[in-house]
């Protein structure tokens, strides 16, 4: 026979996590993420978008901070009986880090973080050479935002001299859209001249989103952009290598992107921006 006070209490105790989607692929795996992390620390469960409880206690950015500060008994405490709804972008790095079993073990679930994609649907087998450095633009997500403003091109080419030089690597693959604007192609040019002066072998890749993604989470060498999706994709693929080599670009151009983790592997530079469609 049941015990009915047992039952009552499960469901008193039980915290429904909701999230809702903002920005792209990048961001809503950041958002899942921090769900899931949240719903650790208090015992509950995820429902994926758009679900929304009734007058749910609401997590931004700065509440997130707040409430994975509290120990897990204190957090579950406050949280007890209520529906949370998770706002925002959630983009800690260092708490990916301090919850990388939890990361790891949701991303190699079948979950659905999203309204279309399953995780299950971003793995898909793929092999790169080991002398082969990737390196990731952005330059067409930062026209889809309607702002210029993307790494400046200084980063890379120092970047590429440190691989070269210090690391052995003459074989670098750009993962970028195919050029569409005039200073798109300058910004590519600024690159492909400079590893041609260095006597570097190179080629364009591009390719569809989740190969994309796939190069970037297996590559052994990656000089990234300032992007929540190559962020992810790296973070994952240092998770489960530890030999992986990631160089990220710290710009501080968006508040909310705090990305700055210290992991054994992965190296933060700070780094200017520029308007890529002013580019003489």
């Amino acid at each position: 026979m049941f015990d009915l006070n047992v039952i009552l209490n499960v469901i008193k105790t039980m915290i429904v996590v909701n999230y809702e989607c903002l920005g792209r692929l990048g961001n809503n795996i950041f958002q899942f993420l921090a769900s899931m992390i949240f719903a650790k620390k208090v015992g509950g469960i995820v429902l994926p978008p758009p679900a929304r409880g009734n007058q749910p206690f609401v997590v931004n950015d700065d509440t997130f901070l707040t409430c994975m500060a509290k120990s897990d008994e204190a957090l579950r405490e406050y949280c007890e009986g209520k529906s949370v709804f998770f706002h925002g972008y959630f983009q800690r790095g260092e708490i990916l880090v301090q919850y990388k079993d939890v990361v790891v073990e949701s991303m190699q679930s079948n979950l659905k973080f999203n309204q279309q994609i399953h995780f299950r649907d971003l793995f898909v087998p793929l092999q790169i050479p080991p002398d082969v450095c990737i390196i990731h633009l952005r330059l067409d997500d930062f026209n889809f935002q309607h702002t210029s403003n993307v790494v400046h091109y200084d980063f890379y080419i120092e970047q590429i001299e440190i691989a070269a030089k210090m690391h052995s690597y003459d074989k670098f693959a750009i993962i970028v859209d195919k050029p569409k604007l005039d200073g798109e192609r300058k910004y590519l040019q600024k690159l492909t001249d400079a590893l041609q002066t260095r006597g570097l072998q190179y080629h364009l890749h591009s390719g569809q989103v989740i190969e994309d993604w796939n190069l970037l989470r297996v590559a052994s060498y990656v000089i990234s952009s300032n992007s929540t999706f190559a962020f992810m994709a790296c973070l994952y693929g240092l998770f489960v290598n530890p030999s992986k080599r990631v160089v990220y670009p710290q710009t501080g151009h968006y508040p909310h992107q705090m990305f700055a983790i210290e992991l054994e592997g992965w190296k933060n530079v700070d780094v200017s921006c520029i308007d890529f469609m002013k580019i003489a």
